[in-house]
């Protein structure tokens, strides 16, 4: 009768064994998705995506309106209100 419990014992062990080294590798696995992660995450941090010139256009405030009209006035109106577009027949 021994036999069979020591048998039934060692099956029980083994399957818990099994389990344990699964859930081993399963967090294995997560710790390196996870350090890939972070790394990325340092990896964006450390590298300066915007210079000064781009920090500076996202910063400062939109035009204003009358500045906007000046600018139209000068450029837009005076380069191609006086042209004619129509074709020559």
């Amino acid at each position: 009768m021994s036999d069979i419990i020591d048998l039934i014992d060692e099956r029980r062990q083994k399957t818990t064994r099994e389990l344990l080294k699964k859930e081993v590798e399963y967090l294995e696995y997560q710790i390196k998705l996870l350090e890939e992660q972070k790394q990325l995450v340092l990896d964006y941090l450390d590298k300066n995506h915007l210079n000064d010139k781009e920090m500076d256009y996202i910063e400062k405030p939109p035009m204003k309106h009358e500045d906007i009209m000046d600018i139209y006035r000068d450029f837009m109106k005076n380069e191609y209100h006086n042209k004619d577009y129509t074709k020559d027949e």
